[in-house]
């Protein structure tokens, strides 16, 4: 009876494998994004030019982010044709310097970006996730949107150069960008950097809305996850056995409440299967033993 427990084993394996591999890429690009947000600026000298380094950072993002989604074989595959093609834009410019692909860089980069923060989005929407999980994909989430933000005005800085005004650097950096994109985001607005055109101010008033739809989104879908536990615990309490052998509540065994209740009770269904065929195989296999034997006398 050993193949059915192999054949029990390995998606249980697979399955701690892949949030084991989801958990590392998704811890991986926490401390990336943190360490391009408030570390990198202090390791590199003020005034110096952080455009690669920056670069490099967030493809590092982008391939941390590829192993946090590997579990949605589909939206990995399309995000690491775009880190391929990121790393090729980025070495054609540093080839060939008169190609001036640098705006095809930073727009494949924004794709590849976006199709990520939707992925680690899905995931931290999704029901039957672990509370830490979300919280952690919820951190991700916000940080990305940040990078994503900040991508895009440097795209709008390089096509329209006046479109900001303020205290930026004179080579201003993915970084430069992303605490503004941070101030904006959180509806802070220190003001240092301002709008300065049409293009830029509706880029300010995008991102404005998009921090509070995406705080007011993030804080609903925590307290409904909160809310479902606790009546998913309370379900399953009411309908627990007393010391006698039956329900506490009465006469009839209550189903514990929520999908886990429910392959609780499919586990425990297809357990008690699985011994009625172990009994029928024993029953069946003795009689042929018998009959096989040496005749009597």
């Amino acid at each position: 009876m050993e193949a059915p427990s192999r054949r029990t084993t390995l998606p249980v394996l697979h399955h701690a494998g892949v949030a084991l591999l989801r958990r590392s890429g998704m811890a991986g690009m926490l401390i990336l994004l943190a360490f391009g947000m408030f570390a990198l600026p202090v390791v590199f000298p003020p005034g110096e030019d952080m455009t690669v380094a920056s670069r490099m950072l967030v493809l590092l993002v982008v391939v941390c982010g590829i192993v946090a989604i590997s579990e949605n074989p589909r939206m990995a595959l399309l995000l690491t044709v775009l880190a391929v093609l990121v790393v090729l834009a980025h070495a054609a410019e540093r080839v060939v310097p008169a190609l001036n692909i640098e705006k095809w860089h930073d727009a494949v980069l924004l794709s590849a970006l976006i199709v990520l923060a939707i992925a680690v989005g899905t995931g931290v929407f999704a029901t039957k996730r672990a509370i830490g999980d979300r919280l952690f994909g919820a951190i991700a989430l916000y940080l990305l949107l940040g990078v994503i933000w900040a991508t895009l005005y440097a795209i709008v800085a390089n096509a329209v150069p006046d479109a900001f005004a303020g205290s930026l650097p004179k080579h201003a950096t993915l970084f430069d960008w992303g605490y503004f994109s941070l101030v904006t985001l959180t509806t802070v607005g220190y003001g240092d950097i301002v709008p300065h055109t049409t293009v830029g101010r509706w880029a300010g008033v995008a991102i404005m809305f998009t921090g509070i739809a995406v705080l007011g989104v993030l804080a609903g879908s925590m307290a409904s996850f909160f809310r479902l536990e606790r009546a998913e615990g309370a379900g399953g309490t009411e309908g627990a056995p007393s010391a006698e052998g039956s329900p506490s509540t009465g006469g009839t065994a209550q189903e514990p409440a929520g999908a886990d209740g429910a392959l609780r009770a499919l586990t425990g269904e297809v357990a008690a299967l699985r011994a009625q065929v172990e009994s029928l195989t024993a029953m069946l296999s003795a009689p042929r033993a018998d009959a096989d034997g040496p005749p009597a006398g």
